[in-house]
């Protein structure tokens, strides 16, 4: 089991974790030894038409997750997709997305009510404290977007985490659940 998201969401998430920490953690106060202050508080959207290296070859972290322990699944490759499209089959009972966080807790608490049951309620009263979030998180253009998805390794995530979204649909009609 196991939950991901969209790929360019979650790589300007991480962007901005790498430079200013998340609520747990505290906010860092200044960039790494390795990088400027100039570079350290761009945008994502001035890091993208700056071309930067973090940019243009954003880290990719679903497809080596999901993929397994095997060196083409390092590899930006298409082998590397298709193996982890055949690890996803074989052995996820179930991936959800989470932009469609509420279905994931609908299909867990129906599939394993043991663990699961009322985990829907509770995330709903919002009584889970979250202290992960990132902060200074900014928004980033469709431009970037667009740029990111279909010019950087992340496409190769998009066509896993487009597999994913399919897979759980059908699972999700399969349970009735809407």
């Amino acid at each position: 089991m196991n939950l991901i998201r969209d790929p360019v969401d979650r790589f300007a998430s991480f962007y901005y974790f790498s430079r200013y920490g998340n609520a747990r953690s505290g906010l860092k106060k200044a960039p790494p030894n390795h990088m400027t202050l100039d570079v350290w508080n761009e945008s994502l959207d001035e890091c993208v038409s700056n071309h930067r290296r973090e940019c243009i070859s954003p880290i990719w972290h679903t497809v080596p997750y999901l993929c397994g322990n095997s060196g083409a699944c390092q590899e930006k490759t298409e082998h590397a997709i298709q193996e982890t499209k055949r690890n996803i089959e074989r052995n996820y009972f179930v991936i959800g997305v989470l932009e469609d966080f509420k279905s994931f807790l609908k299909m867990v608490e129906q599939l394993l009510p043991q663990y699961f049951d009322g985990a829907l309620e509770i995330y709903e009263k919002d009584s889970i404290r979250n202290d992960t979030y990132t902060l200074n998180k900014k928004g980033y253009s469709e431009q970037t977007r667009t740029w990111l998805q279909t010019m950087t390794p992340l496409q190769l995530e998009y066509e896993i985490y487009h597999f994913v979204r399919a897979r759980f649909r059908v699972q999700a009609q399969k349970l009735g659940l809407n």
